[in-house]
Protein backbone atom coordinates (compact mmCIF):
# COMPACT_ATOMS: atom_id res chain seq x y z
CA UNK A 1 0.00 0.00 0.00
CA UNK A 2 2.67 2.20 0.66
CA UNK A 3 4.51 1.87 -2.93
CA UNK A 4 1.38 2.66 -4.32
CA UNK A 5 0.83 6.05 -2.60
CA UNK A 6 4.53 6.53 -3.06
CA UNK A 7 4.21 6.17 -7.16
CA UNK A 8 0.93 8.13 -6.96
CA UNK A 9 2.93 10.78 -5.72
CA UNK A 10 5.53 10.80 -7.67
CA UNK A 11 3.13 10.76 -10.73
CA UNK A 12 1.57 13.69 -9.24
CA UNK A 13 4.50 15.67 -8.74
CA UNK A 14 5.92 14.71 -12.47
CA UNK A 15 2.91 16.50 -13.99
CA UNK A 16 2.77 18.90 -12.06
CA UNK A 17 6.47 20.32 -12.33
CA UNK A 18 5.69 20.00 -16.23
CA UNK A 19 2.56 22.07 -16.32
CA UNK A 20 4.82 24.55 -13.63
CA UNK A 21 7.83 24.40 -16.64
CA UNK A 22 6.09 24.92 -19.77
CA UNK A 23 5.44 28.34 -19.95
CA UNK A 24 8.96 28.93 -19.10
CA UNK A 25 10.97 26.11 -21.27
CA UNK A 26 12.48 26.89 -24.47
CA UNK A 27 15.44 25.99 -26.20
CA UNK A 28 17.91 28.41 -27.98
CA UNK A 29 18.45 27.34 -30.89
CA UNK A 30 16.72 28.59 -33.99
CA UNK A 31 15.92 25.79 -36.07
CA UNK A 32 13.60 24.64 -33.19
CA UNK A 33 10.92 25.94 -32.77
CA UNK A 34 9.37 27.09 -28.72
CA UNK A 35 6.26 25.50 -29.89
CA UNK A 36 7.83 21.94 -30.45
CA UNK A 37 9.97 22.26 -27.58
CA UNK A 38 6.73 23.27 -25.11
CA UNK A 39 5.14 20.05 -26.85
CA UNK A 40 8.19 17.63 -26.26
CA UNK A 41 8.36 18.27 -22.89
CA UNK A 42 4.63 18.57 -22.28
CA UNK A 43 4.23 15.03 -24.23
CA UNK A 44 7.33 13.38 -21.98
CA UNK A 45 6.26 14.72 -19.14
CA UNK A 46 2.28 13.52 -19.34
CA UNK A 47 3.59 10.52 -20.65
CA UNK A 48 6.27 10.09 -17.63
CA UNK A 49 3.46 10.35 -15.53
CA UNK A 50 1.07 8.17 -17.24
CA UNK A 51 3.50 5.35 -16.72
CA UNK A 52 4.04 5.79 -12.97
CA UNK A 53 -0.02 6.00 -12.61
CA UNK A 54 -0.17 2.82 -14.50
CA UNK A 55 2.49 0.79 -12.84
CA UNK A 56 0.76 2.05 -9.55
CA UNK A 57 -2.80 0.74 -10.64
CA UNK A 58 -1.06 -2.90 -11.77
CA UNK A 59 0.67 -2.88 -8.67
CA UNK A 60 -2.61 -1.99 -6.50
CA UNK A 61 -4.43 -4.90 -8.93
CA UNK A 62 -7.55 -2.58 -9.35
CA UNK A 63 -8.31 -0.05 -12.12
CA UNK A 64 -11.99 1.69 -11.43
CA UNK A 65 -13.63 3.28 -14.09
CA UNK A 66 -16.44 5.75 -13.67
CA UNK A 67 -19.75 5.15 -15.50
CA UNK A 68 -20.81 8.94 -15.31
CA UNK A 69 -21.81 10.04 -18.64
CA UNK A 70 -18.83 13.32 -18.58
CA UNK A 71 -16.56 10.51 -18.75
CA UNK A 72 -18.45 8.61 -21.89
CA UNK A 73 -18.86 11.68 -23.27
CA UNK A 74 -15.02 12.66 -22.77
CA UNK A 75 -14.23 9.11 -24.33
CA UNK A 76 -15.94 9.06 -26.81
CA UNK A 77 -14.16 12.53 -28.61
CA UNK A 78 -10.69 10.82 -29.34
CA UNK A 79 -12.94 7.86 -31.01
CA UNK A 80 -14.99 10.24 -33.14
CA UNK A 81 -11.81 11.34 -34.27
CA UNK A 82 -10.03 7.83 -35.32
CA UNK A 83 -13.02 7.22 -36.78
CA UNK A 84 -12.92 10.07 -39.05
CA UNK A 85 -9.09 9.91 -39.60
CA UNK A 86 -9.85 6.72 -41.10
CA UNK A 87 -12.83 7.66 -42.78
CA UNK A 88 -10.05 10.29 -44.63
CA UNK A 89 -8.29 9.97 -47.74
CA UNK A 90 -5.16 10.89 -46.19
CA UNK A 91 -5.07 8.56 -43.57
CA UNK A 92 -1.27 9.68 -42.39
CA UNK A 93 -1.98 12.99 -42.36
CA UNK A 94 -5.10 12.41 -40.35
CA UNK A 95 -3.82 10.65 -37.77
CA UNK A 96 -0.47 12.49 -36.91
CA UNK A 97 -0.44 15.54 -38.66
CA UNK A 98 1.64 17.75 -41.37
CA UNK A 99 3.98 18.00 -38.27
CA UNK A 100 5.86 21.64 -36.71
CA UNK A 101 6.83 23.36 -40.22
CA UNK A 102 7.30 27.14 -40.54
CA UNK A 103 3.45 28.71 -40.42
CA UNK A 104 3.94 32.21 -41.64
CA UNK A 105 0.80 34.07 -40.96
CA UNK A 106 -1.18 36.33 -43.50
CA UNK A 107 -1.30 40.01 -42.64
Amino acid sequence: MKIIKKLDTISFVIFLVTLILVPFFFIPYFSVSSEFTKTILLSIGALTSLIFWGIARIVSGKLQIPKHSIFIAGLSIPIIFLISAFASHALINSLIGSGFEDRKSVV
